[in-house]
């Protein structure tokens, strides 16, 4: 499954047929342009659709959920029936952002432009806004801009980072204390938690990953690799491999995806079929699959203009090519 904000769709691609079904999110009483419209504010990237879904997570009831950035809400959709339902959040939140499901069924969300984190309950269907601390904006955007987000395996704590204000921050699932630290890379944008509670976060002004023990904020940071002088590569997001323990990173400065080896500490790079390429994310398919999408800002950009989803088999033959990490 993947969102399609733009088109306000779900979509549901068979790998093996390579056939997509889309499913567009019902309105639900939601006016064009959402939370923005009501505001007086216009929408970003010229949106005039009512639901635009940014994100999705799969929770442990085995539904999809989703952060809807025009509309200020979540939509629920359930695979099998197809059947959608969005909620508001409220709390003044203004773009629901990247999503993640905690083991106990709990969905967070960070709040890009309202300086947020959001948590919704699926029982109750109630969310939840944290306002977090204010911290200033060291980019154009003007706000720190929570992005990433993730839940801890060890103990359920949620960390989301601030790619503006180069800020990562843990809030207590229990009570929602909040604290912050300061990153250990430049424009953390998204992160991610391996089986260990090491919390891996790109840094996307930096050009490189870190690896922190969150126990005692001590951070391994390993660049990507360059091919030209002063060239800085872009890391985007990056995702573990359930099963391997392996970290797939997405550069969007490159046509490449990077797959990190942690006890051999080196990179792989895969070089994208296509030129203008800009991946957001990877998912993992149960036979050990890598999967993201081209996703450029205009698809225009992207050669043949038409985003594609791509899947790497790390286990059979291909062009990647071993890089040193260091």
């Amino acid at each position: 499954f993947s969102s399609e904000m733009f088109a306000g769709e779900v979509l549901e691609t068979d790998l093996k047929s390579g056939q997509t079904l889309h499913f567009k999110l019902p309105d639900d009483g939601e006016k064009p342009g959402g939370e923005f419209t009501r505001r007086g504010l216009p929408a970003p990237y010229g949106l005039t659709i009512a639901r635009a879904p940014h994100s999705l997570a799969e929770g442990p009831d085995g539904k999809i959920y989703l952060t809807d950035s025009i509309g200020a809400g979540i939509t629920v959709f359930d695979p099998k029936s197809h059947a959608m339902q969005s909620y508001q959040v409220g709390g003044g939140a203004l773009y629901p952002h990247t999503v993640r499901a905690a083991q106990d069924g709990i969905i967070w969300f960070t709040i890009a432009m309202s300086n947020q984190v959001g948590r919704f309950d699926p029982k109750t269907h109630i969310s939840q806004v944290i306002t977090l601390p204010a911290t200033p904006s060291l980019s154009a955007s003007g706000g720190p801009i929570p992005y990433g987000i993730d839940v801890s395996p060890t103990d359920g704590s949620v960390w989301y980072s601030k790619l503006a204000s180069d800020k990562i921050g843990r809030i207590d699932a229990k009570t929602l204390e909040v604290k912050e630290f300061d990153s250990p890379v430049r424009g953390p944008r998204r992160q991610r938690f391996d089986a260990q509670g090491r919390l891996w976060v790109t840094g996307f002004s930096e050009g490189a990953i870190a690896c922190i023990d969150v126990a005692n904020w001590k951070a391994d940071i390993y660049p990507l690799p360059r091919y030209a002088p002063n060239e800085i590569p872009a890391p985007y997001a990056l995702a573990i491999n359930p099963v391997t323990q392996e970290v797939w990173v997405n550069d969007t400065m490159l046509d490449l995806a990077w797959r990190f080896l942690p006890k051999e500490q080196r990179f792989v790079a895969y070089p994208m079929p296509l030129k203008g390429t800009y991946t957001r994310d990877f998912s993992f398919t149960p036979d050990g699959w890598a999967c993201t999408a081209n996703n450029p800002i205009p698809a225009a950009a992207l050669e043949g203009g038409t985003p594609e989803l791509v899947c790497i088999d790390p286990g059979k033959p291909t062009n990647a090519v071993a890089v040193s990490a260091r």
